[in-house]
C-alpha cells in the first residue's frame, strides 16, 4: 500500500477515509493483518477505515441452519474461483488490531446495521449473522486518536 500510495497525490499528513468492503474474507489472516498494519503506518492519526468481514465462527460449522447456509454460500464462491479464506472473531477484533496502531470504534453485525439504518424495513434488507462491518481509527504515535477531543 505504501509503495502504491507514494506514486499518487496521497497526503500522509491529512486524515483519510479508507473503504475496504468485500475483501477480507478472500485473504488469509496474515494478509489481512499486514494490510491493516500498512494502512495504519501510512495514514495520519485520526484516519478511518471501514471494512467488512465474516465472523470466524462461520468457518467452524456447528451443524446449525446458519452453518448450512454459510456452507452453501462458501461452495458457490469457491465454484467461481473466489473461496472464502478467513474471518475475524468479533469479541477479539479490538485487541487484534490495537498493536497495529488501530482502535476499533464500531463493529456491527447485519442485524445491528439493519436495525440502525433501515428500522422500518423499507429496503427489504435480509440480515444474516455471518457478516460484520467494522469502523476503526488510526491512532497517533502515543496512542491518541487525533479525531477526538479530551472529552472523548
Amino acid at each position: 500500500l505504501d509503495a502504491a500510495l507514494s506514486r499518487t497525490s496521497f497526503n500522509r499528513s491529512a486524515p483519510t477515509f479508507f473503504s475496504w468492503l468485500g475483501v477480507t474474507m478472500y485473504l488469509t489472516r496474515e494478509a489481512n493483518m499486514a494490510a491493516l498494519k500498512s494502512i495504519a503506518e501510512c495514514s495520519a492519526p485520526g484516519s478511518q477505515l471501514v471494512f467488512s468481514y465474516i465472523d470466524q465462527k462461520m468457518f467452524q460449522p456447528e451443524g446449525s441452519a446458519t452453518a448450512a447456509l454459510f456452507a452453501e454460500l462458501e461452495q458457490t464462491v469457491q465454484a467461481v474461483g473466489e473461496p472464502f479464506v478467513s474471518g475475524f472473531h468479533p469479541a477479539t477484533l479490538g485487541d487484534d488490531i490495537r498493536d497495529l496502531g488501530l482502535e476499533l470504534e464500531e463493529d456491527l453485525n447485519d442485524f445491528q446495521l439493519v436495525a440502525r439504518d433501515d428500522p422500518a424495513g423499507v429496503n427489504g434488507l435480509k440480515p444474516t449473522d455471518r457478516s460484520h462491518i467494522a469502523r476503526v481509527c488510526v491512532r497517533g504515535a502515543r496512542g491518541e486518536l487525533s479525531g477526538k477531543n479530551e472529552n472523548g
